[in-house]
């Protein structure tokens, strides 16, 4: 996954096999180029770790989530900040659970909104197969403080969730649930996590959407379905 900031510096970052299981990333700068690929502070996983998620604050600090296994348990999931200002090298914080472990996790996203706070999604798989959506949130207070997950929606969710922050600065976490209709669940500052709402739904399988933010504030999603490109736009 990729992330850029608003001066065009890039962060990637992914899951590489060369010795442990674990998160690697690497930066470029337009004034430097690329650092040298390096472990962030998710940890390694002796069984397996989800595609990572990953996003940049307005500051150019970096936050990658991600679902890791250890000694056979549950894959949680995990956050690991980078602060720009410690330099590639030693800006990479250890991890924290963002959950209590007690079942599978899957996919995690994360977003930052305009003052610095985070906002994290995932998928929670319990041993009969039933997924849910889970949310958590970070606030921006010169580090991170993560608040209790929260669950959004806990009937049997088909996709992995997406998140996005709006150029207004409204936080949504959409994601597809069965019987084939996509839901959106809304964050208010004042309120927490509103009711999830239903946005679109089809007559066909559709796979999991992707959302964007647009200049003008809308959101835009987009999704296949049964082989046709459907786009929708919301104005949260």
């Amino acid at each position: 996954v990729l992330a850029v900031d608003s001066a065009g510096n890039v962060i990637a970052a992914w899951v590489g096999c060369a010795g442990a299981i674990a998160v690697n990333a690497n930066r470029f700068t337009l004034a430097g180029g690329w650092t040298s690929a390096g472990l962030t502070g998710i940890g390694s996983s002796d069984w397996g770790i989800s595609k990572p998620g990953l996003a940049i604050d307005s500051a150019g600090n970096a936050l990658v989530v991600a679902a890791a296994g250890v000694d056979g348990g549950p894959r949680r999931i995990r956050a690991s900040r980078f602060i720009v200002d410690a330099g590639w090298d030693a800006g990479w914080q250890p991890g924290v659970a963002l959950e209590d472990g007690s079942v599978n996790t899957n996919e995690p996203v994360v977003a930052f909104d305009q003052t610095g706070n985070a906002f994290a999604a995932w998928q929670a798989i319990t041993d009969d197969g039933y997924k849910s959506v889970m949310a958590a949130r970070a606030t921006g207070d010169g580090g991170l403080t993560w608040g209790i997950e929260t669950t959004l929606d806990d009937a049997w969710v088909l996709s992995p969730p997406e998140v996005v922050v709006s150029t207004m600065g409204v936080v949504c976490i959409l994601w597809l649930e069965w019987p084939l209709r996509f839901l959106m669940s809304r964050y208010d500052g004042s309120t927490g996590w509103g009711s999830p709402v239903e946005l679109f739904s089809s007559g066909a399988m559709p796979t999991a959407g992707k959302v964007a933010r647009m200049p003008d504030g809308r959101i835009l999603v987009a999704w296949d379905e049964a082989g046709v490109l459907r786009v929708g736009y919301l104005t949260p």
